[in-house]
């Protein structure tokens, strides 16, 4: 699995770049490289699902039951500028903290906003009490720094 930046645009980009012949993104945008479209289509996606269904004559349920999904939470702090989370020493070591903690067992993404002044903390993790104090930390080390 590789990561982009949130946005079509980078999933794809990052696909021409490696070859990857499929790309999504946490919203639901799944994107295939073979022509067909180059952008999330939900509809292209249910069809390609039934598709698999249909080949390998297993349920929905059945190709899923491996999937094990993690409590997601997402929370927005107003910021007065968007200085690069690496270059303000409080949120840096907060981020960080939080993904050793999580250990690979769970996601954290942490960005701005393209079109408002706004922090965006998302972060999955195996119980739902973790997900909520890693994402209190990093959200409140945000607001310290650069709350307005």
């Amino acid at each position: 699995m590789l990561r982009a930046n949130v946005g079509d645009k980078y999933v794809l980009e990052e696909m021409m770049k490696t070859g990857a012949s499929l790309g999504g993104e946490q919203s639901g945008h799944i994107i295939f490289r073979d022509g067909e479209a180059t952008t999330g289509d939900g509809l292209l996606t249910a069809l390609r699902v039934m598709e698999i269904m249909a080949r390998s004559g297993r349920s929905l349920a059945d190709l899923i039951s491996d999937l094990k999904v993690f409590p997601q939470r997402i929370q927005n702090i107003r910021v007065r500028e968007k200085i690069p989370f690496d270059q303000v020493p409080e949120v840096k070591h907060a981020i960080e903290s939080a993904q050793r903690e999580l250990n690979g067992d769970g996601r954290i993404v942490v960005r701005y906003s393209g079109t408002e002044a706004l922090a965006r903390v998302m972060v999955e993790a195996e119980s739902e009490e973790k997900m909520n104090a890693l994402t209190d930390g990093i959200a409140g080390a945000i607001k310290k720094a650069l709350g307005v």
